[in-house]
């Protein structure tokens, strides 16, 4: 009892402490297209780190840190940080190395901006000025997949608008 409540009071001084900074708003002006594969292996503006996400993510980014049994080693858990901004979330895994690894994310807010100005609300058209793979299509759902790089993103269009990001480790 005691250690959850330690690890209780931990999670609310990281979530004081830290805070979460607004993410500048980016201009639409001077943006060259990214390819699929410059998206896969950099999704966010900003390095794959849990100090990044935290620095970056939307003011009011809530962060939940969870342990997970690390089959190395029983006294040394692996874990997974889940940053949750309204209706999205990101999830991080940090080894016991501190190796640290991006394994999904949710994106339905538009204060979350991916890569080269990559949101939620973009339009079609706008994400063509970002993005050099084929927008032009009526399909609600366009998969963002590289042969070599062991990630999936699936970008989702309603109304001709985007409304969801979804991104994951593939094996």
């Amino acid at each position: 009892m005691k250690n959850k409540l330690q690890l209780i009071v931990a999670s609310l001084t990281i979530l004081l402490v830290c805070g979460c900074k607004e993410v500048a708003k980016v201009s639409n002006t001077d943006v060259k297209p990214i390819n699929q594969q410059q998206l896969l292996n950099n999704p966010f503006a900003f390095a794959e780190s849990i100090n990044e996400f935290q620095a970056n993510m939307p003011h009011g980014t809530r962060v939940q840190k969870m342990t997970i049994k690390n089959d190395r080693s029983v006294n040394a858990p692996d874990t997974i940080y889940r940053f949750a901004y309204k209706k999205s979330e990101v999830l991080m895994f940090r080894n016991t190395k501190n190796r640290e690894q991006l394994l999904a994310a949710n994106i339905v807010n538009k204060e979350i901006v991916l890569t080269n100005g990559i949101r939620v609300g973009l339009t079609r058209e706008e994400l063509a000025q970002h993005l050099e793979i084929p927008v032009n299509t009526t399909k609600d759902t366009l998969l963002v997949k590289v042969a070599e790089i062991p990630r999936t993103m699936w970008l989702y269009f309603s109304k001709n608008k985007l409304k969801q990001v979804k991104f994951s480790v593939s094996k």
